[in-house]
């Protein structure tokens, strides 16, 4: 993940927050999104 073509230029902060936020969101969004479909599956 270091190796981005070799140019480095100002990496804006701004974008790395975004992506860090999606990250974060899909991390945290996924295991609830897991235990919810396997809950309703077990509450059938």
């Amino acid at each position: 993940m270091e190796k981005t073509g070799g140019r480095k230029r100002k990496s804006r902060p701004m974008r790395r927050a975004l992506h860090v936020a999606r990250l974060i969101v899909y991390v945290v969004r996924l295991p609830a999104y897991m235990m919810r479909a396997h809950y309703r599956y077990n509450a059938t």
